[in-house]
């Protein structure tokens, strides 16, 4: 979490499965060079938002982006991890 905290204004991107089928295709063995990350395993865990030291579950998150999706006006400029106590009151 502390480490999460330092990284404001990083943007982290998850692959889709598409994308995730063709890296694995370039690892050893390929030709030329290649930027991306293929992590030797992992597993999914729960999702937490960190947004200027304030934290949002996953639940939350959730309420969040359900409320975006329905709100997209009213949420515009509004981080999740404050987006879903402003959900919680509307």
């Amino acid at each position: 979490m502390k480490m999460a905290n330092e990284l404001e204004n990083v943007k982290l991107i998850t692959p889709s499965a598409d994308e995730n089928k063709s890296a694995s295709t370039l690892g050893a063995g390929g030709s030329g060079s290649s930027n991306i990350f293929v992590p030797m395993s992992a597993a999914a865990t729960e999702t937490t938002g960190i947004f200027r030291g304030e934290h949002a579950r996953e639940a939350e998150l959730k309420i969040a982006a359900k409320f975006r999706a329905e709100h997209p006006d009213l949420a515009a400029g509004i981080p999740d991890t404050q987006l879903d106590k402003i959900a919680a009151a509307f």
